[in-house]
């Protein structure tokens, strides 16, 4: 019975009536499957949602997230003076040669997809997604993503944005593409105005925002899933009023990682004897929230959205007025004339990176 067991499984994971809500992806999917063999194929797809949406962030403690970036001209005219709309790109594109294998790796150890293979798993459809830190003034990533326009390193900017550029969704009643296919596959007739069909409740005038979403870390080699997106415990010392939370936020991470650990253990158990193809396109979300361990300072999270690769990139919205503040690289240049470019725009809130960064000649 799926409904009882998203019902169930909602226990622990409760975005994930919202994250099974994709007809086109699972159904086109599975297309293939007999409908004696896709009890299995069902298990794993929602058990992978399941974990999705054990990461999905919900600001307690997390009001601002960073995205680096260059400085540009045309970075700071489209992003911060026109308010043109932040590009998800497909995320294979991203300076992480092993993006999607990671989790792969996890499950196969040894047995590594081609890049030929991959691209015929992954021909109809891709993750675009944008990343963000919960970093916000961080060497690495000032070196990494925040360069200046002529390649300087620590010569972009970090821009911290609050919670209301995501969305944040009550995941009320909601049919999944699992429950419509089942019941169709029943001969069932399915009628749309039926209280089962509600539409899903946001808590934003925008439709259009996406949730946010931890990655996840982890040793492809060993096995060892070390960690989850989050915020270091030094940023609660940087705010007096926060200290007190440390306990509490740590906790509550500590949690979500062990259920994570134990949900992609059972995973890894229940793929065993299906077809790793099938895995590897179900799976699609849950890979490209998969980093290598060696990623782990970067302590990033994800808006993604799983759609048909026919297209160069998906546009999400405007960051403009959701910026709480902006950190200069120590080495942008013309610092003064971005301060009062930005002033014009509105945007007054800006300060210097406090990570010395000299570039050695």
């Amino acid at each position: 019975n799926i409904e009882k067991d998203i019902e169930e499984r909602k226990r622990f994971a409760p975005y994930l009536k919202i994250l099974l809500q994709n007809d086109d992806f699972f159904i086109s999917e599975t297309k293939q499957i007999k409908v004696n063999d896709i009890n299995p194929y069902m298990d794993i797809y929602i058990r992978a949602m399941g974990i999705v949406s054990l990461l999905y962030v919900n600001f307690m403690n997390e009001e601002f997230v960073a995205h680096y970036t260059n400085n540009k001209d045309v970075t700071i005219e489209n992003l911060l003076i026109k308010n043109s709309s932040l590009w998800l790109s497909l995320i294979t594109k991203s300076n992480d040669p092993k993006e999607g294998q990671s989790l792969l790796d996890y499950f196969y150890k040894g047995k590594n997809i081609s890049t030929e293979k991959k691209e015929s798993i992954e021909k109809d459809f891709g993750v675009f997604a944008n990343c963000f830190t919960f970093n916000h003034d961080h060497l690495n990533q000032f070196r990494l993503y925040g360069k200046g326009f002529n390649g300087t390193e620590a010569g972009g900017m970090s821009i911290v944005l609050n919670q209301h550029f995501f969305s944040t969704i009550k995941p009320e009643i909601a049919t999944s593409a699992i429950e419509y296919k089942r019941k169709i596959d029943a001969g069932l007739s399915i009628d749309k105005s039926n209280k089962d069909f509600k539409h899903i409740a946001y808590e934003t005038k925008n439709s259009s925002k996406l949730p946010l979403f931890r990655c996840i870390y982890i040793d492809p080699e060993t096995g060892f899933v070390a960690s989850i997106g989050q915020r270091e415990e030094y940023t609660f010392y940087q705010t007096k009023d926060e200290i007190d939370k440390i306990s509490i936020y740590q906790r509550k991470i500590n949690s979500t990682l062990k259920e994570v650990r134990e949900e992609l253990k059972e995973l890894k158990n229940r793929i065993r004897n299906l077809d790793p193809e099938i895995v590897s396109r179900l799976l699609l979300a849950l890979r490209y929230l998969t980093k290598d361990v060696s990623f782990k300072e970067e302590q990033e999270c994800r808006i993604f959205k799983v759609a048909l690769n026919d297209q160069s990139h998906i546009e999400y919205i405007g960051m403009k007025e959701y910026i709480d503040k902006i950190i200069m690289g120590t080495n942008m240049n013309n610092k003064e004339k971005f301060i009062s470019d930005m002033n014009n725009t509105g945007i007054e809130k800006i300060e210097l990176s406090k990570r010395l960064f000299v570039v050695r000649k």
